[in-house]
């Protein structure tokens, strides 16, 4: 274990309970928790203390055990005991810190090895790459391995990222293969002494992986980021040229490393074909161009507007939305409480226009790094989110209105509310901050989609599968951006942007999106079944748009 110090995990809850057990090798020495009721309890054979009882930080690394909104919490009571993050203290999930760096490498020698061995008597593979874990992924972990129980013809290879190496249970057509350490999402060992590589050495797609893996890490240096861009490029190379898969399907097109494996397949000639959760709640897309702005709707707009839908196709559409607005239905539950609305609320200037807007992970969107191609896909005039919510906040202040920033979840900001009319969020239900509003603005949200479905008007600062599809406001240079809010908030939803987003909603479920299969009691989208390995993100040469 690198250095002397000792290991505290902070949270007895459920995920304290898994690192306790998963970690009893390095030694744990106490387990913390804000709870004073828990203070002395045994806790699977560590003491629970409070963290009054720590006289000296120093002598411990502490893994905090919590979800991210928890840790923000925590960091926040670390940072005013002096502590450094990554060095003093972590996320549960940055596993790095575990290990010496010999560790993590054999990791990776001994997953090859074992690979090339499978590979002997596995002729032909498809693989995904994601992170596909808790109970909120059953529903997604279905569908692939339905995929998976279809495709006769090929050995379907799930290359996890779960940081705590669990099972998918609901992959039981799928072998499941947990990735090196060193590999996983979000991870960054503070005490590597790392080659020195120069951002300028690398190729392009390489140093973009690394400014977005340094954006979403912070303390992360740069110098540290190219060089794991660099050892997972020729990880995921050896990956390829031992299994030759047939496929590759990828988990979100957006992750750091996973454009790195894209780039690797796009050399070796090896399809892929990106999944996430649909623009419409409770579906999915599998797009072979990329995601959002780089999505086939966003990147053939003007195509997909000519697909026709008829009169039955519209009048479903009419119902899934009813649906969505009633059931509220979020990829991500929206927690209940009374009396947030009302305490936002006490923070507007009364008889004022409410604009929200919806910040995004920035880093995971497109837009980080800010260079041509975030300007061409995504977003043609903020780099960030915030940058945009210090623009928009200085229009409101020239303009009179309200203003409410909903940063996202994963990406808090460090804006403060003001007295003039100027709110920043980092958590809340997102439906009761949209019902509030009077517009709602955001780059690349899907939020977007929420806003619509609530019937509120929209303004896009940048481009995802709403370009050009004549339900929503568009401001794509920074100088019309002012007097396209002001028609916004004098125009509204207009009924015929009313008749566009039904229409939308139409052709996504005939020639884009797949329901999810989750118990919803509608079906949105197409069902699995014409759903086909080959017909996987064609929607372009299937319907011919």
């Amino acid at each position: 274990m690198p250095g002397d110090r000792k290991f505290i995990i902070w949270g007895a809850g459920k995920i304290g309970e898994k690192l306790v057990k998963k970690y009893k090798e390095i030694g744990i020495e106490y387990v913390l928790d804000n709870n004073i009721g828990k203070r002395g309890k045994n806790f699977f054979g560590c003491t629970i203390l409070s963290p009054e009882d720590i006289e000296d930080w120093l002598q411990y690394k502490v893994i905090v055990a919590a979800d991210f909104l928890k840790y923000e919490d925590i960091k926040k009571q670390m940072k005013e005991k002096g502590l450094v993050e990554y060095q003093d203290y972590w996320s549960y999930k940055n596993v790095v810190n575990l290990y010496p760096m010999e560790e993590l490498q054999n990791q990776i020698h001994l997953f090859l090895k074992e690979l090339k061995e499978k590979s002997k008597r596995v002729p032909k593979s498809i693989l995904m790459l994601g992170k596909l874990n808790g109970e909120h992924k059953k529903n997604v972990s279905l569908y692939l391995n339905r995929l998976a129980e279809y495709d006769k013809e090929h050995h379907w290879i799930f290359l996890s990222e779960s940081s705590f190496g669990e099972q998918n249970t609901w992959f039981s057509s799928m072998e499941v293969l947990f990735m090196p350490d060193l590999f996983l999402q979000n991870q960054y060992k503070s005490d590597a002494e790392v080659p020195g590589i120069a951002e300028d050495s690398l190729e392009d797609n390489l140093k973009d992986a690394a400014y977005a893996m340094q954006f979403g890490m912070d303390g992360m240096p740069l110098e540290y980021a190219c060089y794991i861009c660099k050892e997972a490029e020729g990880f995921y190379r050896q990956v390829l040229e031992i299994l030759k898969p047939g496929q590759v399907y990828i988990w979100n097109a957006f992750a750091p490393l996973h454009k790195v494996f894209a780039k690797v397949c796009a050399e070796k000639g090896t399809e892929v074909v990106y999944v996430e959760n649909g623009v419409l709640p409770g579906t999915l897309a599998f797009d072979r161009g990329g995601q959002m702005g780089e999505s086939a709707p966003a990147v053939y707009c003007e195509r997909f507007c000519q697909i026709p839908v008829g009169l039955e196709e519209r009048e479903h559409a009419k119902k899934v939305l009813a649906f969505l607005k009633e059931s509220g239905l979020n990829r991500y539950q929206q927690k209940e409480d009374a009396g947030f609305i009302q305490s936002v609320k006490d923070k507007l200037l009364p008889g004022r226009p409410v604009v929200l807007f919806a910040g995004g992970l920035d880093h995971m969107s497109g837009l980080v790094p800010h260079n041509r191609k975030a300007e061409k896909y995504h977003s043609p005039v903020f780099g960030t989110s915030e940058e945009a919510a210090c623009y928009l906040k200085e229009l409101a202040r020239k303009n009179g209105w309200n203003l409410i920033y909903k940063a996202h979840p994963w990406l808090p900001s460090e804006m403060r509310s003001e007295k003039d009319g100027f709110v920043c969020l980092n958590k809340g239900n997102i439906n009761d901050l949209i019902d509030l509003s009077d517009v709602v603005v955001t780059i690349v949200s899907q939020v977007s989609y929420l806003a619509l479905i609530r019937k509120k008007p929209v303004i896009m600062l940048g481009y995802i599968q709403l370009r050009q599809q004549g339900c929503t406001y568009e401001a794509f240079k920074k100088e019309t951006v002012e007097d396209v809010l002001a028609k916004a908030l004098q125009d509204g939803f207009q009924e015929e942007m009313e008749e566009a987003f039904l229409t939308h909603v139409a052709r996504l479920e005939k020639a884009y999106l797949y329901d999810d299969m989750s118990d919803k009691g509608i079906q949105i989208g197409r069902d699995i079944s014409q759903l086909t390995v080959q017909k996987l993100g064609s929607a372009e040469e299937e319907c011919e748009w």
